[in-house]
C-alpha cells in the first residue's frame, strides 16, 4: 500500500480508481456532492442541483466514467472515512444531449475531429483536499487507455480558465497543447468566464 498526504498532512490515506458502468453502483451520491462541491468553486461558481448532476452521472456511465475511492484514511484522531475524491469523464460529442455541447461539437468540426478519432474528455476534478498526489493524471490516463482501445487519435478537452495557469500547466504536463481560445464565455449558471482553452492530445 502507497501512503498519500493530503497537502497539511492531517490525513495520510490511500486510494483506488475503477470505471463506473452501472447507474445503481453506490459511489453515486459520493460522486454527486463531489461534483457539486468542485464546480462551486472557482472558477465556475456553478449551482448544480441534485437531479441535474444525477443526469451526468446516468450519462457518462454509458461510456467512459472513472472515479477515485479511498481505500484506507486515517485522520487525526484515527477516524477512518470512505469517500469519492476523484472522477473522470469522456465520451464521444454524439452522447452529449445538452444545447450547451453545440459549442463542443463546433470546436470538433474546427479541429477536422470527427466520433471515430477522437475522444472527448468532458469532466476531470479531484476534491481540493486531495490534491497533489497524482490522482488526477492516474484518472485521465485511464481515459487515455480507453480511447486507445477504441482506436481513437486524439482526445481533447475544453476547459474554463479565469487566469488559472495551474489547469493549463497540468495539461500541458500530460502530453495537451492549446489548439484555440475563446474569450468572454457563457458558463451553464450563466455567467462569464475569460476564457476557455481548446487542448488537444494525440494518442
Amino acid at each position: 500500500m502507497t501512503t498519500y498526504y493530503t497537502p497539511n498532512r492531517n490525513i495520510k490515506f490511500d486510494y483506488t480508481c475503477r470505471k463506473i458502468d452501472n447507474v445503481n453502483d453506490p459511489a453515486k451520491n459520493g460522486f454527486i456532492s463531489l461534483y457539486q462541491n468542485i464546480f462551486a468553486d472557482e472558477p465556475y461558481k456553478e449551482d448544480w442541483p441534485y437531479n441535474e448532476v444525477e443526469k451526468v452521472w446516468i450519462n457518462f456511465t454509458k461510456y467512459s466514467l472513472y472515479i477515485a475511492e479511498i481505500s484506507y484514511c486515517i485522520d487525526d484522531e484515527n477516524n477512518y472515512n470512505y469517500k469519492v475524491i476523484g472522477f473522470a469523464s469522456g465520451c464521444n460529442s454524439s452522447y452529449m444531449d445538452n444545447d450547451t455541447f453545440k459549442f463542443v461539437e463546433s470546436e470538433q468540426e474546427r479541429l477536422n475531429f470527427n466520433n471515430s478519432n477522437s475522444f472527448y474528455v468532458a469532466e476531470l476534478g479531484v476534491a481540493k483536499e486531495y490534491r497533489k498526489n497524482g490522482i488526477a493524471a492516474k484518472l485521465m490516463n485511464l481515459l487515455h487507455m480507453d480511447a486507445v482501445k477504441e482506436n481513437k487519435k486524439f482526445a481533447y478537452l475544453i476547459t474554463a480558465c479565469n487566469n488559472n495557469n495551474n489547469t493549463i500547466s497540468f495539461y500541458t504536463k500530460n502530453g495537451y497543447y492549446i489548439s484555440n481560445i475563446i474569450y468572454n464565455c457563457k458558463i451553464l449558471a450563466g455567467g462569464v468566464v475569460d476564457k476557455k482553452n481548446v487542448l488537444v492530445k494525440n494518442l
